[in-house]
């Protein structure tokens, strides 16, 4: 399980900002994959304080050179699919390519920064 249910009032917690880079409405029929969710664009790993006096955010760049691990993927039709991890892949293919859901990005944050995102929210 990716992320944590709720936030507590007594913890700090730490969300992945993802900006993709879907591309809808009139125009933009030639840019991105049809019918994904983008890739990951511009990512901000944001963690607020426990007291909540204060926040960080690191910016992970979309083509940082990184090893995306196998990601298990709840498809729309209910069923599970495992999606294999790539070696040595721009991170922005954490997300979208092969069905790649936000929890796959979230796994590949975990995995190349060694912490781990609570929630995420994409833009």
């Amino acid at each position: 399980l990716v992320g944590s249910g709720d936030f507590s009032k007594d913890e700090a917690f730490n969300i992945l900002v993802l900006g993709t880079d879907k591309r809808t409405g009139s125009g933009n029929d030639g840019y991105g994959d049809a019918g994904s969710v983008g890739h990951a664009d511009t990512t901000i790993l944001l963690h607020v304080s426990k007291d909540r006096t204060n926040a960080t955010a690191l910016s992970i760049p979309r083509d940082l050179i990184v090893d995306i691990p196998d990601c298990p993927t709840k498809l729309e039709d209910g069923t599970e699919k495992v999606i294999p991890g790539l070696q040595g892949a721009r991170f922005n293919r954490s997300l979208g390519e092969g069905s790649r859901d936000p929890g796959c990005t979230m796994r590949t944050v975990e995995e190349v920064t060694g912490i781990k995102p609570d929630h995420f929210m994409m833009a």
